[in-house]
This record gives structure tokens, C-alpha cells and sequence, in this order.
């Protein structure tokens, strides 16, 4: 039988409001009897009944989180840093996915919101006028990761533009006078709220005039072919920077098929540094943007905002260039 705070406080000799109290880390306890019931609480295997505890504070302590989906690395990553974020503040994830499907990712809102959720977090699909109407007549606070929707709903990544720029600035530094910048979602029918990658892009575009070089963008689905097509046409070696891990992921495999070697005949650097690469060889030089940091950072900032703390509205997470063996 699970052990309740009225068995805590028979065993520990107090009463249910210094349990409630000692549990909940609140004021009018000394340390030494805080620190009894805490560890009473811990050796007897006590868990929080959810359920009393969201209608003592009139919350669920659940937080909502829709994102594309879950086979992308990218977003299993940053859901594992969220869940240990929210769980070292007492609340749980309800996690859901839209699949780049606009009805969808309303509707699932709607149900979140339906089953009470204290807040939202959210990678959109969706970016019109009447989506942003939605989300700011809810009830709860929203947050968005990575591509932003509107300055009055708080935003958590990293400055898209200033890092492509200095991502081609090190491939300039590193010899290579001719770029393609591989871009998938720019000319797919299965990305709608393209934000970050069109940053991505300006940031290119920027940083390639700047320096003078001669450049590619390779958009659609088809990029893969496209991308050799390039390379072997190509009169000197070429550096490939993708705009996420996945592209990169698949233009090394598919120039393996035709015996061409990263930082031998080409040079290849990429966003999104995930754990799947780790043991790659050879590595991929990576624009790091932690998504770790923007999981956890997204979540105590909702937290804040729900528990009407003051916070930061937008968050701006340092990135990084690592230096792998690719370029």
C-alpha cells in the first residue's frame, strides 16, 4: 500500500501541514525536521499524489510540448533535456507531434489545453496571422523553439544568421573558395515554417558575398543528386554546409557510393550536433547550436512564466564551431 502524507505525519510525529510543508520546500520549518521528513519520506518510498498536489496549487504540473516528430534526432535530444528539466521542478512532459501538418498541430494544442496543461511549448508548423491570434488568446503561456513566430510569444534557440555567417567564414579560413549551402526545406512540400532555415540562407548569402566566393544553394528533396552533380562538375574542391545533421548525414553516404571522401575530394560541415554522430569517422565538422541547452532553457523559462516569475521573453543560446575532420 503506498505510504500518504497522513502516514508521514503519524510516523514522524507532526502534523499534515509541517508534511506538506517539508515536501512541498516551503517556509515556517526548521532544517532539522525538514530534514527528518525528507528523509522519512525518501526510506518509506513516498510518492506525491499528482492529483492533490495540482488541486492544492491549481495547476496539472504538466506541460504540453508539440514538435514534427521523434525520428528526427534533433527533437529526441531536446525532449530528453526537457523531461529532466520539468521533472527536477516537479511537473511531466505530454509530449505530441504534428508531422508538419497544420490541422493537426491545432488540434493537438486543443486537446493539451484540454486536459489542463500549465503551459506550451512549441516547434510550429504553422506561422500565419490567424495561428498567432490562436496562440495568444490561450490561457496559458506559450514558448517556441527554434523558428520564431511573432515578438510577443517567447522565443528559445540560437542566432541562425550570425552563425551561418561565421560557419562560412571558417570555411573561407580553411581554404575553400567555392560553397553550396544544402537546404532541403527552402523547395519541400513537407516543410511549412521554414524561419530558421531562411536565416540560415541570409546569413549565407551574406557572408559569401562578403568574401567573394563563388557559391551553390541546393534546395528539394532531390538534393542528394544534385550535390554530386556539383561536386563532379566541379574544377576544385567545394565545401557542402547543411543546414541540419540529417543532410549531411545522407550527402556523405551518398558520395561514399561514388567513392568520393570527405576532406579529401570535398569538404562537408554541418548544423545540429547530435549524438548519432558522435562515432563517425571521419567527424563532421558541426555548427553546435546545444540543443540540449535550448530543451532545458525552453522549459525553466515556461516554468517561470507559468509560476509568474520575471524571465528573459526570448533566449538566445550560445553556439559553437566544432572542429571535426571534414573540412
Amino acid at each position: 500500500m503506498a505510504v500518504t502524507t497522513k502516514d508521514l505525519a503519524r510516523i514522524c510525529g507532526v502534523s499534515r501541514a509541517t508534511i506538506n510543508r517539508a515536501l512541498n520546500n516551503l517556509d515556517g520549518i526548521n532544517e532539522k525536521t525538514k530534514k527528518r521528513i525528507l528523509d522519512t519520506a525518501k526510506e518509506l518510498g513516498y510518492e506525491p499524489d499528482l492529483v492533490a498536489r495540482s488541486l492544492v496549487k491549481g495547476k496539472s504540473m504538466t506541460i504540453g510540448v508539440v514538435v514534427v516528430d521523434l525520428r528526427n534526432e534533433y527533437f529526441a535530444e531536446m525532449i530528453n533535456e526537457m523531461e529532466k528539466a520539468a521533472r527536477a521542478s516537479g511537473y511531466i512532459l505530454n509530449i505530441t507531434l504534428h508531422e508538419q501538418d497544420k490541422k493537426s498541430e491545432k488540434k493537438l494544442i486543443q486537446t493539451l489545453v484540454g486536459h489542463r496543461i500549465d503551459g506550451l511549448i512549441i516547434s510550429p508548423v504553422s506561422s500565419d496571422k490567424e495561428f498567432l491570434r490562436y496562440l495568444n488568446q490561450l490561457s496559458i503561456p506559450v514558448v517556441v523553439i527554434g523558428n520564431q513566430l511573432a515578438e510577443e510569444i517567447p522565443c528559445v534557440g540560437i542566432d541562425e544568421q550570425l552563425a551561418t555567417e561565421d560557419a562560412v567564414e571558417y570555411i573561407y579560413k580553411k581554404g575553400y573558395q567555392k560553397a553550396a549551402f544544402v537546404v532541403p526545406p527552402l523547395n519541400s512540400q513537407y516543410y511549412v515554417n521554414i524561419n530558421g532555415h531562411e536565416q540560415r540562407l541570409m546569413g549565407f548569402l551574406k557572408a559569401v558575398n562578403r568574401r567573394n566566393l563563388e557559391f551553390s544553394v541546393i534546395k528539394g528533396d532531390d538534393y542528394c543528386s544534385e550535390a554530386s552533380e556539383l561536386l563532379q562538375d566541379s574544377d576544385e574542391r567545394i565545401a557542402f554546409l547543411c543546414s541540419g545533421a540529417k543532410f549531411a548525414g545522407d550527402l556523405i553516404f551518398y558520395f561514399n557510393k561514388i567513392n568520393k571522401k570527405a576532406s579529401t575530394d570535398y569538404g562537408i560541415m554541418s548544423f545540429d550536433k547530435i549524438d548519432i554522430f558522435k562515432n563517425w569517422e571521419p567527424e563532421i565538422t558541426t555548427v553546435d547550436n546545444h540543443i540540449s541547452k535550448i530543451g532545458a532553457s525552453a522549459v525553466r523559462l515556461l516554468i517561470d512564466l507559468i509560476e509568474g516569475k520575471e524571465a528573459d521573453r526570448d533566449i538566445t543560446i550560445p553556439y559553437e564551431i566544432v572542429q571535426g575532420d571534414t573540412l
